[in-house]
């Protein structure tokens, strides 16, 4: 049995309940409805014996090619999944699940750094959730969190901008299925990607006055992965307001000690 679907269930239920205990209006129907599309997208890899990865690439190389009847690969263009993102990761996960800290790869020839090299995503907080999965499920998993990640926080920024609840949840889907995460969602470079809307609402609020609790959101959501140049760009301009507010922001005195508004949007 694989049980990918259940332990990703299990994650998102106890995350939307730990929003809304912090009062982020996240309607049940909606987070339901947004794991439904994720496990109905995902539903042969995280629900039977199958993986979601380009394995199929491996055979064409030696020595099983000379013993693999002739084939077409179905998407050659994804070989760095299985030549270079799958093995750094099954090295992450091989040190961490032995209390030790991935830094060092040590089958590359002489050695190579493997913390240091982003790839590898050694932090990254969908790959320390997906530690209890075997390797082919836990990146069915971290699959499945990016879109969950991507779907909500996109749905809380349309909220807080004032969007309504359907164009909030269209503008949600929008996103979580767009072309750029769907071809790259198993690289490191989604597991930024997906939490780009939790940036905007994080700055959204930064803006209504400076908090303890939106200071130490703005120093944890940039860690879901070792940030490339680009990433620490995003973060840097727009977690560290502290010059003030922006011109004609709205602050209301219910929400001034609360890092969320008082209500949604």
């Amino acid at each position: 049995m694989n049980p990918t679907w259940l332990y990703v269930a299990a994650l998102y239920a106890l995350a939307v309940w730990l929003a809304r205990r912090a009062r982020v209006e996240i309607p049940v129907r909606v987070a339901l409805f947004f794991y439904a599309l994720v496990l109905i997208f995902l539903f042969r890899p995280m629900t039977q014996h199958y993986v979601n990865l380009p394995v199929d690439i491996v055979l064409t190389l030696p020595p099983w090619h000379a013993v693999t009847p002739k084939f077409r690969v179905a998407n050659f263009e994804m070989n760095d999944i299985v030549m270079q993102i799958v093995p750094w990761a099954h090295q992450a996960r091989e040190a961490w699940r032995h209390g030790s800290f991935p830094l060092w790869n040590a089958l590359a020839g002489c050695g190579y750094p493997l913390l240091a090299n982003g790839q590898s995503s050694g932090f990254s907080l969908v790959r320390l959730l997906a530690l209890p999965l075997p390797l082919g499920w836990a990146f069915t998993a971290e699959a499945a969190m990016k879109m969950l990640i991507a779907l909500t926080f996109t749905y809380l920024y349309g909220r807080r901008r004032g969007w309504s609840e359907l164009p909030a949840v269209i503008s949600a889907v929008c996103f979580g299925f767009c072309t750029f995460l769907q071809t790259w969602l198993h690289f490191p470079l989604v597991t930024v990607a997906c939490f780009l809307p939790a940036v905007f609402l994080h700055v959204d609020q930064f803006f209504e006055g400076v908090t303890w609790r939106r200071f130490v959101f703005a120093v944890v959501i940039p860690r879901p992965a070792p940030p490339p140049p680009s990433w620490r760009g995003c973060t840097s301009s727009g977690s560290w307001p502290w010059s003030g507010r922006a011109p004609g922001a709205r602050t209301s005195a219910s929400s001034a000690g609360s890092p969320w508004p008082a209500r949604w949007p």
